[in-house]
């Protein structure tokens, strides 16, 4: 493997080997310079020993194990963490989830060299393709004013505000936020904001971190001439009450953390609309299983 690489990509495994496997494989299959470092995020299952078994014979692919499930955030960092301590000749690091996949040939070498055009760019994401449709307006979005915030922890409200693209004569753009599902962040602007915030456990880590760096004197940017997939999941309905309870309370818990630190206010509604969207699921679980 060369010496010559600058990336290393962090793939987050929890309990899901066989997405991780595909994702890796198409990986190594389409970048010629790149660092992977598997982190299976203490699954309960028996991922560790299948992903170890699966790539020890990859030089450029390490899979190490976290003790314990601290969230998307700690899990990152510490792959982070790894990969700087490991290959220090490294400018970047990258996250990027088991469900997705990256089929175009070198695009994080095609990405990095447009970012280094400027200086003041920390992170850079392709456009999302979402069970391959051209997925612009989940790719990026702004960072939410302190009502945004509130409003879009009520289930029924969902719309983030996005601003229309000034597309450069690169064919990229400034924006507020990318998704968090596959992004490229400058090794140097990660240290300066001293790694992701580990205090929320799953959902809206893509709005912290645009936070932090905005507060560091970074942007963020969109290449518009580049892709990934993602194949996250379709919403359908959950087999228990308990599951579907469990995404709008976590994300709640998530905003209102990110409401006390990052924008010094207090979130009570909060509570008041978690009482609410339980009472609405509650409602329609009920409602379904009833049809059943």
């Amino acid at each position: 493997m060369s010496r010559n690489n600058k990336l290393a990509i962090i793939v987050l495994n929890y309990n899901k080997y066989e997405d991780t496997v595909l994702c890796v494989r198409q990986l190594l299959m389409s970048q010629k310079s790149v660092y992977v470092v598997i982190v299976d995020n203490a699954s309960t299952n028996d991922s560790y020993d299948i992903l170890m078994s699966e790539f020890r014979d990859a030089e450029n692919v390490s899979v190490i194990r976290n003790t314990t499930n601290a969230g998307y955030a700690a899990g990152n960092n510490f792959g982070f963490r790894y990969a700087i301590g490991k290959y220090p000749e490294i400018n970047y690091v990258g996250i990027m989830n088991p469900d997705t996949l990256v089929t175009e040939e070198n695009i994080f070498e095609k990405v990095m060299e447009k970012a280094s055009l400027f200086e003041d760019v920390a992170v850079i994401s392709p456009v999302l393709i979402s069970h391959g449709v051209y997925d612009i307006n989940h790719s990026y979005w702004d960072i939410p004013t302190y009502a945004e915030m509130l409003k879009r922890g009520f289930i029924k409200c969902r719309t983030r505000t996005q601003s229309p693209l000034i597309v450069l004569p690169e064919k990229c753009a400034y924006v507020d936020v990318v998704h968090g599902s596959l992004l490229l962040i400058k090794v140097e602007a990660l240290r300066k904001i001293d790694f992701l915030d580990e205090g929320t456990f799953l959902y809206g880590e893509e709005n912290i971190l645009a936070l932090r760096l905005k507060q560091a004197g970074y942007r963020e940017m969109i290449d518009l001439e580049h892709f990934f997939q993602h194949n996250h999941a379709k919403k359908g309905k959950a087999k228990s009450l308990r599951a579907q309870l469990y995404v709008p309370n976590e994300a709640l818990k998530s905003r209102e953390y990110t409401c006390h630190k990052y924008y010094n206010k207090k979130a009570y509604i909060l509570k008041v609309f978690k009482v609410l969207n339980n009472i609405i699921l509650t409602w329609s679980y009920l409602k379904e299983r009833v049809r059943q």
